[in-house]
């Protein structure tokens, strides 16, 4: 779980992703997935370390019986890569691997 915000003023631990690619038509598809124990009413904007992401449209959250955690699976508009981990050593990129299974 990572420190991430919600709307620019929910602060929570969570779980990010997203991607981006294209249909049989070229357009361009930007899904995403959120994970957390919080319920939101309306999700407009998520922002982690890594990246933030605009312009979201929740089209559907997931609840389990036996999970406190629910996913929300969603569309947006804009995107903002902050971090980027290219020119890692091979010790600095064990360690932040590391650092992701604790």
């Amino acid at each position: 779980m990572y420190n991430i915000t919600i709307n620019d003023s929910i602060k929570t631990l969570g779980l990010i992703t997203f991607r981006i690619s294209k249909d049989a038509n070229d357009n361009l598809i930007r899904e995403g997935y959120l994970k957390t124990h919080l319920y939101i009413e309306e999700i407009t904007s998520l922002e982690c370390s890594r990246f933030r992401l605009e312009g979201i449209d929740v089209y559907s959250e997931s609840f389990g019986s036996t999970d406190i955690f629910n996913l929300y699976q969603f569309t947006f508009e804009l995107y903002d890569i902050k971090e980027v981990y290219e020119d890692l050593s091979k010790e600095e990129l064990i360690k932040l691997y590391n650092k992701e299974l604790e």
